[in-house]
């Protein structure tokens, strides 16, 4: 398999598991579901992310399109009209906390989430952090 499919392939997994976070919440979600939406083997999840922990941090750290879109709006040469800028970047950062709070609420509420949450961030210099250093 060449390194863009597996990389495909991760990013399905992650858009399944957000799917399923935001339709039915954290409580509901398995890795059978996870395997089901996203079109793969269970084991494919294990073998990209380690667990169901893994999973869902790596969701709230690199998996939501709205954390992209924030970090190239926030990354943009600033225009002739700071207006403008801010109020897209603001509408950025508003977007990327509507996508990621009802995921979090949830996962983060378990310290054991939230410690792997945070670890996910450590490793990759992610994070909260890095949001509001792009601003």
């Amino acid at each position: 398999m060449v390194k863009g499919s597996v990389e495909a392939r991760r990013e399905l997994i992650l858009t399944a598991t957000a799917n399923l976070i935001r339709r039915d919440g954290v409580a509901a979600l398995t890795t059978k579901r996870v395997a089901a939406e996203a079109g793969c083997a269970e084991g494919t999840i294990f073998r990209h992310f380690g667990d169901k922990g893994g999973l869902i941090a790596a969701v709230l750290s690199f998996g939501l399109p709205e954390i992209d879109h924030l970090e190239q709006v926030a990354s943009r040469k600033p225009s002739d009209d700071l207006v403008i800028d801010l109020t897209h970047l603001c509408t950025a950062t508003l977007d990327f906390y509507r996508a990621s709070y009802p995921i979090a609420a949830s996962a983060l509420a378990d310290a054991t989430m939230f410690q792997r949450y945070r670890d996910a961030h450590n490793a990759r210099k992610t994070g909260p952090r890095q949001i509001w250093e792009l601003i």
